[in-house]
Parts: structure tokens; sequence; C-alpha cells
């Protein structure tokens, strides 16, 4: 997407980079051998296309304000259609429903709380070394969940999955050594 946009250049490095993450994250994550839901490959395809044109498009946001400034207006944007995905859910025959216990809120705020911490980062990350290399660091995330599950819940990786884990790491090895952005004036 920031190559279409044209806000980075995409190399053969970063090309390979960001393929090589992609398998990485998909053997970590793992291949399920339930027959795959077309709705969800398509709702998961279009939130990854979303959250790219989101970080493209905070790149040249990010050179006028600050992270701080950015998140707000994306929370604020995301609150609104969620909202309005959450008025029209009936019609599609689907009822959102709010936590019902104490400890459902906690992890209600908890979850808010860490989220507005986390892009708040990614999009000072962003900002500081482009959406395309981002990404690619932002891939850790799979690494770093499983290793909670390992920690909090006993659940381990695979060996097919540690081969994915040492994927996701050639490949933010491979796109931070390359030569840094640009800086835009």
């Amino acid at each position: 997407i920031a190559f279409v946009f044209r806000t980075e250049h995409m190399t053969a490095r970063k090309t390979m980079a960001v393929l090589t993450g992609f398998a990485g994250v998909g053997m970590v994550i793992g291949f399920a051998a339930i027959t795959p839901s077309l709705i969800g490959i398509s709702l998961a395809f279009m939130a990854a296309v979303m959250v790219a044109i989101v970080f493209v498009i905070s790149v040249p946001a990010l050179h006028l304000t600050s992270a701080p400034v950015v998140l707000f207006s994306n929370s604020v944007v995301a609150s609104g259609v969620y909202g309005l995905c959450t008025i029209i859910a009936p019609a599609f025959d689907y009822y959102p429903s709010l936590p019902a216990t104490t400890a459902g809120w906690t992890g209600l705020g908890a979850h808010v709380f860490i989220m507005i911490i986390g892009i708040g980062l990614l999009l000072a990350a962003i900002g500081r070394i482009g959406a395309v290399r981002a990404t690619v660091v932002n891939n850790l995330e799979p690494l770093i969940s499983a290793a909670a599950a390992a920690f909090l819940f006993s659940q381990f990786l695979s060996g097919f999955q540690f081969l994915g884990a040492g994927l996701i790491l050639g490949a933010i090895i491979i796109i931070q050594t390359g030569k840094p952005p640009q800086e835009h004036s």
C-alpha cells in the first residue's frame, strides 16, 4: 500500500522482508485443518488493507503533527465507525453485547488502555522509521502473543511455529539492516 500511494519505495530487500515476515506470521498462527471461511478470510483481508491504509496515511500526518494528535483523530474516527456499525448491526441479525461482570468491564478497560498505548507507540514508530519498516517490526506481535500464551496458559509453539518465528525475526533483521528512510522536508 505504501508503494501504491508512493510514500515509500519498495526495493527487492523490502519486498523479501515483507513476504518472509508474512510467511512467518502464517506459520506461527498455524494453518487449521478445517475448511476456511470465505467471509472470515474476506474480513481479515479487508482489515489488513484498512490498517495498511491507516499506516500510509499516518506518515504525512505525522510530519504535520504529533503521534498523540494522530492517535486521537484515528480513535475518534474509529469510535464513530464502530458506533455506526453497532447501530446497524441488528439489520444483519447481529446483536453486540456489553460485558456483564466487573471482570468483563475491567478487561474491556484494560484492553482500551493497552490499545491506546500500543497504537500511540506504533504511530510514533511510523513517523520515525516509515510505514514499511514499522509494519515488519510489528510482526513481532504474534511472537509476543505466543510467549505470553506459553507463560500465562502453558500453550507452547510447535517446531513448525518456531520456524515461523525465526522467519519473522529474520525479516525484521533484513529490513532493519537496510538503508534508513530519507527524511521528508
